[in-house]
């Protein structure tokens, strides 16, 4: 149910909808306490960055057992593509982006399932930012690293695709089979990469990329400040 400000399930009092997942997709900041407190959903599916307004509002979120997908691991499509284009600029050059978002997708989908079946299987069962945690302690052996990058599997994972979507078609009792692979047309003022390296197009559309930068700025300079307090101190 899209309930985005303008759409026809639009509510002021959104979060009280009973549902199995919100998936925020702009706003920083959204989920307060209060909200957090107040929610009738089993599941947060970060999208938009620092979904959190504070500290307390993560906190009461793990405490009423409502389960966050932090955004580094369910909204990394533009990383994955990037780490495609760096690492295999004919590959991504050559991409349908159909088959682009499939991989997004399918990478995406892996990476979840694989942080969920970490986090409640621990014993006590953990929240999976904590698992995330614990993976990154764990250095290159944690569950999550991947020993080769997410970018230089896209050519085989992308040959493999169209392999079975060949052999799927030999078989087929249609008479017409669809293109898998047809354009997919870009919403306007969406960010879209394009051009030289480096380049590209950002509009409000995407502002929540820089709202970031501004929002971690306080996180930023404490966390360095303290570091070095440590070091003058030892």
């Amino acid at each position: 149910i899209n309930i985005s400000e303008g759409s026809a399930n639009a509510r002021s009092d959104w979060w009280t909808i009973a549902c199995d997942a919100i998936v925020p997709c702009s706003k920083s900041g959204l989920f307060t306490a209060q909200i957090c407190r107040e929610m009738d959903t089993q599941t947060i599916v970060g999208a938009t960055n620092l979904p959190f307004a504070t500290d307390e509002a993560y906190a009461v979120c793990e405490t009423v057992g409502t389960v966050y997908i932090p955004e580094g691991i369910s909204s990394a499509g533009a990383v994955i593509a990037d780490s495609v284009e760096h690492w295999d600029k004919h590959a991504f050059s050559e991409a349908a982006p159909q088959m682009m978002y499939e991989f997004v997708r399918a990478t995406v989908l892996k990476k979840t399932t694989t942080l969920l079946e970490h986090s409640t299987r621990a014993a006590p069962a953990i929240s999976p930012v904590h698992a995330i945690s614990n993976s990154a302690d764990a250095g290159s052996s944690g569950f999550l690293q991947d020993v080769q990058p997410v970018g230089q599997r896209y050519a085989p994972w992308s040959s493999h695709e169209k392999g079975k979507r060949v052999h799927s078609r030999m078989f087929s009792s249609s008479a017409a089979v669809e293109s898998d692979y047809s354009p997919v047309e870009e919403a306007e003022l969406k960010h879209t990469p394009f051009g030289e390296d480096g380049s590209g197009y950002y509009s409000e559309a995407t502002k929540g990329c820089y709202d970031v930068i501004a929002n971690a700025k306080e996180l930023v300079t404490h966390a360095v400040d303290r570091t070095l307090a440590a070091r003058a101190a030892a």
